[in-house]
């Protein structure tokens, strides 16, 4: 990544498709399926745009009743990637950074990345999963304890593990799971909440 662009003058003429697919047995509190999503996107530096850029991403969501009562299992892996003339050039949004609900809890919002002049800047590159088991103790009521860990930087040589450990609650709401976690991010040596409401991942 080079320090010398200035982001506020980027610019992309961007297309881009995404396709998403989801296999169920409940729309707003799943307990068993899957979500797969896959998003592509590209510009042309001939076509309005400061460089060339592909931008791919996917993720794949699991869910599944654990043999035993009341029990259940979420798997959650991304991978993304960036291919670029100039990562510089492309655009912020169009980068990848990590943290917080559906990512990597334990840290702030976005907070993972590549460290720029005091900053977090977005990185061409990310992989990140999640693990996290669910127990009903009451109706519509839940545990759960989960690990994520994953990383979004310049490069695959750089990736570094950012962990998140925690536990929390879920309300199974009619409109869907409403999530109260608490999770302990390292390398960070620190704690967050994290509150969500919908569909998990």
């Amino acid at each position: 990544m080079g320090d010398d662009a200035d982001a506020s003058r980027l610019q992309a003429l961007v297309l881009g498709y995404n396709w998403n697919r989801r296999d169920l047995d409940d729309p707003i509190s799943p307990a068993l399926g899957n979500v797969i999503s896959v998003r592509v996107a590209g510009a042309a530096r001939r076509l309005l745009s400061d460089t060339s850029f592909v931008h791919a991403f996917g993720r794949l969501s699991l869910y599944s009743p654990m043999p035993w009562r009341s029990g259940y299992l979420l798997l959650r892996g991304d991978v993304g990637q960036v291919f670029a003339e100039q990562d510089a050039l492309v655009p912020s949004y169009w980068l990848f950074r990590i943290g917080g609900v559906n990512s990597e809890r334990g840290y702030d919002y976005q907070s993972i990345g590549v460290p720029q002049n005091g900053a977090v800047i977005g990185g061409a590159v990310t992989a990140s999963a999640t693990i996290e088991y669910q127990h009903a103790f009451a109706p519509s009521w839940r545990w759960a304890a989960f690990i994520d860990a994953g990383d979004a930087t310049s490069s695959w040589s750089n990736v570094t593990l950012h962990r998140g450990y925690g536990v929390g609650v879920r309300w199974l709401s009619p409109v869907g799971a409403i999530a109260a976690d608490v999770a302990f991010g390292e390398p960070a040596q620190q704690w967050r909440a994290h509150m969500s409401i919908g569909l998990a991942f």
